[in-house]
């Protein structure tokens, strides 16, 4: 007979009982008298559990939550809330739901007949080819497009209104020269954290 490759060994608060992986189940369950030797603090919350094709009459009501590590292959969920069932509702000591499955972190995949657990947080440090510090690596650019910006004009700079129209034309002419220093919006900000800035006239 094949093993299930649905049964999984489940470490609750770091006591090792065993589980089914259902996908099917909207929540961790896990039999009162499993969840006593995993020292699972046990508090009163009574749910009925529906069975698929029978959503009208409960084929179990839980006796109590609590919340537990819960760790399969290495992958651990602090603080998981599980549901507490009687001995008989369930048929073996943790049933593995949804809760638990679909955390950001948790990732499972079938290899060599067995599902496996993997946490998406870990980085794969093995190299796919093989590198060396001497070699140079070139990149050549074979198009560079820079985005346009609007010209500033003088609806866009305070200027003193004592300031002759000769004076203006040649400073908005000079910010235009070195347009890129300078950001009409957000967008044009890039990296910089100069949002405003003031500029002074010196004499001469």
């Amino acid at each position: 007979k094949s093993k299930n490759p649905f049964v999984k060994i489940v470490h609750v608060n770091g006591r090792p009982v065993d589980g089914l992986i259902d996908t099917g189940s909207s929540a961790v369950l896990m039999r009162i008298s499993a969840a006593r030797e995993c020292n699972v603090t046990i508090r009163d919350a009574v749910c009925p559990l529906y069975t698929v094709g029978n959503a009208t009459q409960p084929s179990a009501t839980t006796i109590g939550e609590g919340d537990a590590e819960v760790s399969i292959d290495g992958v651990l969920a602090a603080d998981h809330t599980i549901k507490i069932v009687p001995y008989s509702s369930i048929p073996v000591d943790v049933l593995v739901g949804r809760t638990w499955l679909d955390l950001p972190h948790v990732n499972y995949f079938k290899q060599g007949g067995e599902i496996v657990f993997d946490s998406l947080n870990r980085v794969q440090t093995d190299a796919l080819v093989e590198s060396y510090s001497d070699d140079r690596a070139y990149v050549a650019i074979t198009e560079s497009v820079r985005p346009t910006k609007v010209p500033i004009n003088e609806n866009d700079v305070v200027i003193d209104p004592h300031v002759s129209a000769a004076q203006r034309e040649t400073l908005v002419a000079l910010l235009n020269e070195y347009r890129d220093a300078f950001a009409k919006n957000i967008t044009e900000l890039g990296c910089t954290d100069v949002i405003a800035m003031d500029i002074v006239e010196t004499p001469g």
